[in-house]
């Protein structure tokens, strides 16, 4: 019998930096976020899956991404920002689809 694995919290970014910097970070992060959807949704085309579900999330990415241009060019550039971002990893049980597959 195999081991339950459990959940995992990883604190990714929990740091202060200069506004400049935080946004680069956060720049970065979402746009390689876009990029790997991007890739898989051209896989997925490759294979002729649907690809509805990237492009939903495409788009959603952009939209953070606005937002955080927005904010950023609205705030004093001279202040520091706190960036804390924590990924929580949930173990799934599979489901039939990815059993068949």
């Amino acid at each position: 019998m195999k081991n339950q694995n459990p959940d995992l919290d990883l604190q990714l970014i929990n740091s202060t930096f200069d506004a400049k910097d935080a946004f680069e970070i956060l720049i970065d992060l979402l746009d390689h976020k876009i990029n790997f959807h991007k890739c898989k949704q051209l896989s997925n085309e490759l294979r002729l899956i649907e690809g509805e579900q990237a492009e939903a999330r495409i788009a959603a990415l952009k939209e953070e991404k606005k937002k955080l241009i927005s904010f950023y060019k609205q705030m004093d550039q001279s202040q520091k920002v706190h960036v804390n971002s924590l990924v929580q990893l949930e173990v799934m049980q599979p489901s039939s689809e990815t059993e068949n597959a």
